[in-house]
């Protein structure tokens, strides 16, 4: 017998829709980036998020913006990036 993962998508009258938003755990496995990673950038505003919470609670769910995380990545795609240990010494 052979297992797979359970899909995160959705599938809405044949036709399949990706969540718009999820935990740190969901968009962790969406995105293949670490939860701290996520939390950094969460944290410099660059991928929006929301808290949600009860009122009068001070704990609650941090939900990740999927369409922000797609656009942050997407805006990494084709950039050159300058590593410090790519670079040539003055030998």
């Amino acid at each position: 017998m052979r297992f797979t993962a359970p899909c995160t998508c959705l599938r809405v009258r044949h036709e399949i829709t990706t969540p718009r938003w999820g935990n740190y755990s969901q968009s962790r496995r969406y995105s293949g980036l670490s939860a701290r990673l996520l939390q950094d950038y969460v944290k410099a505003g660059l991928i929006r998020s929301s808290l949600v919470q009860k009122p009068g609670t001070q704990r609650g769910v941090r939900l990740i913006d999927l369409r922000s995380l797609d656009e942050f990545i997407e805006r990494g795609v084709g950039g050159k990036v300058e590593l410090a240990m790519n670079k040539k010494g003055d030998a």
